[in-house]
């Protein structure tokens, strides 16, 4: 199941504050690859409570990055930091969840940890001070995970009723994201929670598109070759593919060299 975390991109949001100058220095040194180093600059700040340092060794356990990989360490890590009203880190206790890493797998836990995330205000001393431009981006960052989630479980029924209109509905508070615009029109396209509506769905894909997404890239492609939604353009249909096979997507460069 494809829950979102919140990782690497999250950590370039935090050498951009630039707020904390130990706290950089052990980013400085991550970026390095000097993981041992970055570990030591981290620990004592964790174990003061600083919840950035929190939420980075738990990501350093989680993935085995310069230590074992441990799933038990990070939830501890993602936990403490979580409890501080840290989104990002409430995102990442939730899909350990989710998935049942370390722990029994349990959607209501994770569902409750998104929600928190979506919902709750981030006003604990740590959150506030990054409530600058760049702070308000990485919480908005993670809330838009939680998002994404939250509609995964919906549409799926995972510990909760199947319900493809509150699935929707989570899709599109998270909009603005590659992922959560391309979820957004595959529920248009199939007519799940909502009446089939091709316009809408290339709306959506066209969103997703614009964040690099490349299954939207594609969808758009196909929908201009056959016409769905659009006028058929075999023109618009190659391009669109070929943005997708620029990111990877063999699908769509077969698409594009066979048309």
């Amino acid at each position: 199941m494809p829950f979102q975390e919140i990782m690497t991109s999250l950590m370039q949001l935090f050498s951009s504050l630039g707020i904390r100058p130990n706290f950089d220095k052990g980013l400085q040194a991550y970026e390095r690859e000097e993981f041992a180093k970055a570990l030591g600059i981290w620990r004592p700040l964790a174990d003061k409570g600083d919840a950035r340092a929190q939420l980075k060794i738990g990501a350093m356990y989680k993935s085995g990055i310069g230590v074992p990989e441990d799933f038990e360490e990070a939830l501890k890590w993602y936990r403490l930091a979580a409890e501080q009203g840290f989104s990002a880190a409430q995102v990442n206790l939730g899909a350990m969840y989710a998935r049942g890493q370390s722990i029994p797998r349990d959607y209501q836990e994770a569902r409750n940890w998104w929600l928190i995330a979506v919902e709750r205000e981030d006003s604990t001393p740590d959150q506030e001070s990054l409530m600058d431009s760049l702070g308000v981006r990485m919480i908005t960052f993670a809330k838009e995970r939680a998002c994404f989630n939250l509609g995964e479980l919906y549409e799926h029924g995972h510990g909760v009723p199947q319900d493809y209109q509150e699935a929707l509905k989570w899709y599109k508070a998270g909009s603005g994201r590659g992922f959560t615009d391309f979820k957004a029109g595959l529920m248009y396209y199939d007519g799940r929670g909502v009446p089939q509506n091709y316009e809408k769905a290339m709306q959506w894909w066209r969103s997703a598109a614009q964040d690099f997404h490349s299954d939207a890239q594609f969808n758009l492609g196909h929908m201009y070759a056959q016409g769905c939604g659009v006028p058929q353009d075999d023109e618009e249909a190659v391009k669109w593919w070929l943005l997708a096979a620029e990111q990877g997507d063999d699908a769509a460069k077969d698409a594009a060299d066979n048309l």
